[in-house]
């Protein structure tokens, strides 16, 4: 395999333009289900599904992309992807919906952990967490203007036309995909039949405090994805403000991972994660008696530099763990871990928003992952950091 990191650029604009065509649906999901009968709990669960499917079945689809190779996967989960979207335009009641949602969390399961996987079979191992924060800045471009535009179609041409479109920028990422990665045999990526199969790894400090960071940092930004908009309205916050507070987030998390992931290779990954952590764990502290849209921008800043800061190096170090031949395992398992944060913060704090309050849930989110940063730098300051 070619080892040039120069070869990894149609990695990076294939993650740009498959989460753009994932998440162009995101602000048409919603509509879409409680126009074919949903409740509110069943667009919950619509919005939701494709989560729960990606975090569960990622790390199992991971571990094929090590026996069958990082292209077969990558080319299967855009295929799965083009023929989902597609699918959107015949769904006439909510149970299809349902079925074309799971389809989506089974294209994501299977295109992230092979890119990813990629990304660190072709990179130096020194430059690991700088490649690991390109690509993750390059999706997560790809997750900013999927829903502007997804916004804009809806408005103007309705729902076929956002379904037509996810379809078209996944077929344009498919091309790229089959063009630009022919050095990649079927079995690249898959391996040395003479390298000893073994899951001991997976009980290494460094590998379960890389999934628990990136959980606990995603039920960070979940607090402010899913309830903000419910809870501005009631602080008397516009929708609008509202949506620029989020854009903030994820404006945030743009400008830290690449020096992250940068900084990760220079001074380990655990002063990153830790870091990222309390960041994170600071970023939501200010909801709790915070009502107005200057200090929540600054709050929502300091998050998403905490996520962008935590995910690059989270990533990294499990992948320094993993051995070649589960290598695609491994970054399933991150990716997994990336989804079911976001799934359990969305439907967990839910409930401790009922029984609490919107602001009790906003100091509770940031007690438990500062709480659980503390516990990991006194785990792991008693023996030589896991780095």
């Amino acid at each position: 395999m070619d080892k040039n990191p120069t070869s990894l650029l149609p990695v990076y604009l294939i993650g740009f333009l498959n989460f753009a065509s994932m998440t162009l649906l995101y602000p048409v999901i919603p509509p879409y289900a409680a126009s074919l009968g949903g409740t509110v709990t069943q667009v919950g669960i619509a919005v939701a599904l494709q989560s729960y499917i990606a975090a569960l079945t990622q790390a199992p689809v991971g571990l094929l992309s090590d026996r069958l190779g990082r292209r077969t996967l990558l080319l299967s989960g855009i295929t799965v992807f083009i023929f989902s979207y597609f699918a959107y335009l015949f769904t006439s009641n909510f149970g299809a919906l349902i079925i074309v949602r799971a389809l989506n969390g089974l294209g994501n399961a299977a295109f992230y952990p092979a890119a990813s996987a990629l990304v660190v079979d072709i990179a130096p191992k020194e430059k690991r967490g700088e490649v690991l924060g390109i690509f993750a800045t390059a999706t997560q471009l790809g997750s900013m203007a999927g829903p502007a535009l997804g916004g804009f179609l809806l408005q103007s041409f309705g729902y076929p036309a956002t379904f037509l479109a996810s379809a078209f920028i996944s077929i344009i990422g498919l091309s790229l995909a089959i063009t630009r990665l022919k050095y990649l045999r079927r079995g690249d990526g898959a391996i040395h039949a003479l390298e000893k199969l073994s899951i001991n790894w997976l009980w290494d400090r460094g590998a379960l405090i890389s999934m628990a960071a990136t959980l606990l940092v995603q039920v960070s930004i979940a607090s402010l994805i899913s309830f903000l908009p419910l809870y501005g309205p009631e602080i008397h916050i516009s929708m609008s403000r509202v949506g620029l507070i989020i854009a903030t987030i994820y404006i945030g998390s743009v400008l830290a991972r690449i020096q992250a992931g940068k900084l990760s290779d220079k001074v380990g990954r655990m002063p990153v994660i830790l870091a990222g952590m309390l960041l994170s764990a600071l970023g939501t502290v200010p909801f709790f008696f915070v009502t107005t849209p200057f200090p929540m921008h600054l709050a929502a800043l300091v998050l998403g530099v905490g996520v962008g800061s935590a995910l690059p190096a989270c990533s990294a170090l499990i992948a320094d763990r993993a051995p070649l031949r589960m290598r695609g395992f491994a970054m399933g398992l991150n990716s997994g871990s990336f989804n079911a944060g976001m799934a359990l913060g969305a439907t967990g704090l839910g409930f401790v928003a009922d029984a609490a309050g919107f602001p009790s849930m906003y100091l509770a989110t940031s007690f438990v992952v500062g709480i659980s940063a503390l516990a990991i730098f006194l785990m792991t300051r008693s023996s030589r950091p896991a780095e």
